[in-house]
């Protein structure tokens, strides 16, 4: 996943991108990353294997990680 700097007052690219993560899964049938974005800009995402069919993002037995946009690790959980 890559991201780039977006000037809102000229409404253009601002620079270049840069990758913020990678191996993120994604559904094979239709191409839908497993990944989204709050309207506070936290980015939620899944990594591993592509699959078929709906998959829920969630941690349910999994290791989820809170990153800052600094990519900084805010905290770590495992649920399950």
């Amino acid at each position: 996943m890559l991201a780039q700097p977006f000037d809102t007052e000229h409404l253009m690219l601002s620079g270049g991108p840069v990758q913020i993560a990678g191996g993120i899964g994604f559904n094979i049938a239709n191409g839908r990353g497993f990944y989204s974005v709050s309207q506070t800009g936290t980015l939620v995402y899944s990594q591993g294997a592509s699959g078929g069919g709906n998959r829920a993002l969630r941690c349910a037995g999994r290791l989820a990680i809170w990153l800052a946009r600094s990519r900084r690790q805010l905290d770590r959980k495992c649920r399950s």
